[in-house]
């Protein structure tokens, strides 16, 4: 039995119409799709350039609040005189002599008397007092100052070693007597004679004379990078995500999950 002319268009209209609606509802759902994608990209790509662009700031405001600190400390007076008596006992020929000295007093320990002279001067017990006062021990590896000659002049604690002009950290900050605050790379590295080494964070300011024309000596900060960039980490965009600090090279700075320097971007 055949089927009428009139039903068979009318099977053929309900299937185009079919047809022409899932095609519609497809072509809808895919262009949805796609411009939902850029949309949530965009959000996304400008909530990452907002967090990158306030922990940038947050960082900035970190390490121009310790270069503060630091030149605070070096115009006090326990800096300047322990440094100024140091410079004197540098003077003419005996500065090799003295160099030697110390070297010879650091290589019995911190307990030698030649160190000991240094670890409980004024100078020293004063940065002792303000590491403790001001609840600053775990941002601080170690803070030191140096003469015009390198030598030590004073300590928080005891440093490995008691010469330091021939560490990039002094040499910039004294800058040939012209005095320049000097902010580090992230190096491995310890202070400390037997301990491990860690990442550190040196930033190193000159001490000036009275009329501030001159360097006549350096401050050193020596900053734990984990304590440090410990802000880092309490920024984070979803529950398993984590903020990393990397350089211009793409080499990781900080990251509380992969190892410094390790990792690259």
């Amino acid at each position: 039995m055949k089927i009428p002319a009139f039903r068979q268009l009318h099977v053929t209209v309900i299937f185009l119409i079919l047809l022409l609606g899932f095609l519609s509802w497809t072509l809808g759902l895919t262009v949805v799709y796609f411009i939902g994608k850029e949309s949530l990209k965009e959000r996304i790509g400008t909530n990452f350039q907002k967090i990158a662009e306030e922990t940038g700031k947050n960082l900035a405001s970190v390490i121009e609040g310790h270069i503060e600190s630091a030149n605070a400390l070096s115009l006090t007076n326990d800096v300047r005189s322990v440094v100024a008596a140091s410079n004197r006992l540098d003077s003419g020929s005996r500065r090799e002599a003295r160099i030697a000295g110390l070297r010879e007093a650091w290589s019995k320990g911190g307990d030698s008397p030649g160190a000991r002279k240094i670890m409980e001067n004024p100078a020293s017990r004063f940065l002792k007092r303000f590491l403790k006062s001001n609840n600053e021990r775990e941002e601080h590896h170690l803070i030191l100052v140096a003469d015009a000659a390198g030598n030590l002049a004073a300590a928080n604690a005891a440093p490995a070693r008691s010469y330091f002009a021939d560490q990039q950290w002094w040499k910039a900050a004294f800058n040939e007597g012209k005095g320049s605050v000097y902010v580090s790379d992230i190096d491995e590295a310890s202070f400390f004679a037997g301990r491990e080494k860690t990442y550190l964070l040196t930033i190193a300011v000159p001490v000036m004379d009275a009329d501030g024309t001159r360097a006549v000596g350096v401050l050193a900060m020596v900053h734990p990078v984990r304590q440090f960039f410990e802000l880092v980490t309490r920024v984070k965009v979803a529950r398993t995500d984590h903020t990393m600090l990397a350089g211009s090279d793409g080499s990781l700075l900080f990251c509380p999950i992969f190892m410094i320097k390790n990792h690259r971007l």
